[in-house]
């Protein structure tokens, strides 16, 4: 049973645990700026593409200024997280970043930056409240991400190609077989049935193991010791573990299903037991933990009720439940855990969808038919010639180009592509160019010539 309940003296607040949960999600928030930080700058060859045309006008010295920022309120915040001033100023200060550059709108950034909003609605400071929170927040992310690759284009080029053929060498002989490559949809399902674990109180540990593993195959598999691509997703994945095993293994009191009687009810034979010695000492660390944040940030407010209390009770026999306080925290993530279903028919972006190497994103790709515009865009060009493409020509792929210079995809976009070639066409008029979308799509593929 769930219960959604917005009683503000009905859970203890206890801000130790939280504060940790902020305070780690800014040190790898940090470290993606860093990896990425021509991202957030203005000199640079790949385009600004600024969500509203009147904003190309503001200086390059903006986007320095709001990156420095950044920088600065992260460290700020990962030492006194629960600081509610620097909350508000970080969350205006990315918001005002983003708009600047959609390119800017990385999946990871949304995923800290709603992160960081669940903290500054949490006007109560109740540890319960971020932790309902992040349980719908990392439900979301799996769903999503698994559906998007439940398709036979993951399986080919992420299955096939990247991991049996890149990472494991296997022979092309070996891994076309049908059995081999139809294990590829195993990886989805590893996403899909490990939301369904997290949501019950007897699975979400196992499940919680079963996605950090998950996670661990991704760091391999991405990592110097696999293909060595996409170094941004690095601090990301290592943060999802971090959130996994403090949320579903090490603390208990994290919500979830549970069968159980509502509370003032009788308990039953699927709720009720007795708190293990792992429980207790469990209980001990974390009151420790919580007095140790407290002391660093000098930010939680005195309580009544300790931790402790609240994982007894959670033990005790009644049901755990999603403390969603007010209208406008459930409306926010309302939307958040809807909002990606509208990708399915073009109406919300594919990166604040999850959709991640499903390999069904547009991409882009410039063929240039003359001299190279610009000398410093050589080392962008794709070694190889593609002859399906450009009949031979230069070939410019946007990924590639964003990846090298910005160690970060482009947002995959219709529109966003759309205004790099117009920044493409005022910036290098040369006549023999071709602009090459690869518009994929949830049931097909088709490509457009521009």
């Amino acid at each position: 049973m769930i219960w959604l309940n917005d009683n503000k003296k009905s859970v203890p607040a206890n801000n130790g645990e939280a504060n940790i949960l902020l305070s780690v999600t800014c040190i790898f928030w940090l470290a993606a700026k860093i990896i990425s930080w021509k991202l957030w700058g203005a000199e640079r060859l790949f385009p600004i593409i600024p969500a509203f045309d009147f904003f190309a006008t503001v200086p390059a010295m903006a986007h320095w200024v709001l990156l420095f920022l950044s920088i600065a309120l992260l460290i700020a915040l990962t030492i006194r997280p629960g600081y509610k001033p620097l909350q508000y100023l970080l969350f205006f200060v990315e918001v005002c970043a983003c708009v600047l550059d959609e390119n800017r709108w990385q999946p990871w950034e949304y995923l800290y930056l709603f992160i960081l909003l669940l903290f500054i609605l949490n006007k109560s400071g109740k540890t319960a409240v971020i932790h309902s929170g992040f349980v719908i927040i990392l439900a979301t992310i799996y769903f999503y991400s698994g559906i998007h690759k439940m398709q036979e284009s993951f399986v080919t080029y992420m299955w096939d190609h990247t991991i049996l053929k890149r990472l494991l060498h296997l022979p092309i002989a070996f891994h076309k077989k049908n059995w081999l490559h139809y294990c590829g949809y195993a990886l989805p399902l590893i996403e899909c049935i490990g939301v369904i674990g997290l949501l019950f109180a007897r699975t979400k540990k196992v499940a919680a193991i079963l996605l950090i593993a998950m996670h661990g195959f991704i760091l391999v598999l991405l990592g110097p010791l696999g293909t060595g691509y996409n170094v941004i997703v690095w601090p990301w994945n290592i943060a999802m573990i971090f959130y996994l095993y403090r949320l579903f293994i090490k603390n208990e009191s994290a919500s979830s299903f549970q069968f159980g009687c509502s509370p003032g009810g009788s308990s039953n034979k699927w709720s009720v037991r007795t708190p293990t010695t792992a429980e207790h000492r469990l209980v001990k660390m974390l009151t420790t933990i919580e007095r140790w944040s407290v002391k660093i940030s000098n930010t939680a407010e005195p309580r009544s009720v300790s931790s402790a209390t609240e994982i007894r009770n959670a033990n005790s026999g009644s049901t755990l439940r999603f403390h969603l306080p007010g209208n406008r925290f459930k409306i926010v993530l309302f939307c958040w855990a809807f909002l990606p279903a509208l990708n399915f028919i073009g109406w919300w972006d594919h990166y604040l969808s999850w959709n991640l190497y499903s390999h069904t994103l547009p991409t882009m790709t410039i063929c240039i038919r003359d001299i190279l515009p610009d000398a410093r865009l050589q080392p962008y060009l794709n070694k190889k010639v593609n002859p399906l493409i450009c009949e031979g020509d230069a070939l410019l792929n946007i990924q590639t180009w964003a990846m090298k210079e910005m160690n970060v995809p482009p947002c995959p976009e219709l529109r966003n592509y759309k205004k790099i070639k117009a920044h493409w066409i005022k910036n290098y008029p040369i006549p023999k160019v071709d602009f090459i979308i690869d518009d994929f799509t949830f049931f097909g593929r088709r490509i457009a010539i521009k």
